[in-house]
């Protein structure tokens, strides 16, 4: 064994005191356990929309309201995907995707974890810990590992077709995974307590839409700056003015590797408003020239829950498309006329909030402004 090699095994051992070992977690698998050797990881992940894909609000109402529309099999098939139990975590925990082993499906959850078998990592020189067995597994890296969960085909008008969509996207073709934009790279640093040499790390808290509830201030903040930053990578917001000089042309372009929004899209609110400002101040909003989403309806007629719809009306974007309107300030607006147009996003609509009765929980959803144009 190289000689630098076995300075990062003697490294573990003297941390454990121990030897190590090339089985599965030899103990508790639950995250907790996970995170004091790997503390910058577990830090990240728990206030992570993983750790708590079981305990939002939202989805503790939504999954409460699809038992009382669709029966206790419907939440169970809920509580199947966001409260798997691996390591006895109540969210999606580490050996979720670590002692992933493969599926059985693309889809619905159906994973197939081991935690008898050697932890799966990142690194082609996998090296045995006194906690556990290390190997190089290329699933952990796979968009079907991700798909296995974001690949939805109920309960009731659950559907969600994000693995499909990244599969028929040019960021599938360029070799992109999920994790190229949702788990960004992070500066080089050992990965457990004890080691000294430097990997490439990435970032646990599975940058996303939703907020981190019940989150410190701080971590909000932080988790909003992230989900910015995703939002600014995949959503290009353009505007000029029209050449017949009654107004803008409005676009916005879809570079994600999946539809936006994709997944639960019916929680989700991505809009563009439009303020025309006159020669003599005068003013004319224009709001939501464009908007994206889904709608749930029932006889044709908008409701706020799927769990109340017949249907649902995609608005959303797919992946490398572009969409665009020609919005008009109408004759109060004085000209010549300048323009701002503002892209906006927030997680969850404030109608869905209301509708399921948690009104206060909107004070952790932020609005993100996205991108402002102005013109000229």
């Amino acid at each position: 064994m190289p000689r630098a090699r076995l300075r990062v095994v003697f490294a573990i051992l003297a941390v454990c005191g121990c030897a190590p070992s090339q089985e599965g977690i030899h103990g508790d698998a639950g995250a907790s356990a996970c995170g004091e050797c790997h503390t910058t990881e577990y830090a990240a992940w728990a206030t992570s929309r993983l750790a708590t894909s079981g305990s939002s609000p939202v989805f503790k109402a939504l999954s409460a309201s699809a038992a009382s529309a669709w029966g206790p099999s419907a939440q169970a098939r809920c509580v199947a995907c966001h409260q798997p139990g691996y390591g006895g975590d109540h969210g999606i925990g580490c050996v979720s995707c670590h002692a992933a082993t493969g599926n059985l499906a693309d889809r619905d959850g159906l994973l197939t974890v081991d935690v008898t078998a050697p932890v799966s990592g990142p690194f082609s020189a996998a090296l045995p810990t006194p906690a556990h067995g290390s190997q190089a597994y290329g699933f952990l890296e796979s968009a079907d590992l991700c798909g296995t969960c974001h690949e939805v085909t109920g309960p009731g008008l659950f559907h969600e077709t994000t693995l499909d969509e990244y599969s028929a996207s040019s960021a599938a073709t360029a070799g992109a995974v999920c994790a190229t934009c949702h788990m960004p790279a992070l500066s080089q640093g050992p990965i457990a307590v004890g080691l000294t040499n430097k990997r490439t790390r990435t970032d646990h808290s599975f940058v996303g839409v939703d907020p981190p509830w019940a989150a410190s201030a701080i971590d909000q903040q932080t988790a909003a700056h992230r989900t910015l930053e995703l939002l600014r990578l995949g959503l290009t917001l353009t505007a000029v003015a029209a050449h017949d000089g009654q107004g803008i042309d409005v676009s916005l372009t879809n570079s994600a590797g999946h539809a936006t929004p994709t997944g639960v899209a019916f929680l989700r609110d991505i809009w563009v408003d439009v303020d025309f400002i006159g020669s003599d101040g005068t003013t004319a909003s224009v709001p939501s020239v464009l908007e994206l989403g889904a709608q749930p309806t029932r006889s044709g007629q908008p409701v706020a829950l799927i769990t109340q719809a017949d249907a649902i009306e995609s608005h959303a974007l797919a992946a490398g498309a572009t969409i665009s309107v020609h919005v008009v300030a109408g004759p109060t607006v004085s000209s010549p006329i300048r323009a701002v147009i503002t892209l906006r996003a927030r997680a969850v609509r404030p109608a869905v909030l209301e509708a399921l009765a948690l009104e206060d929980a909107g004070t952790e959803v932020p609005t993100h402004e996205v991108a402002v144009v102005r013109i000229p």
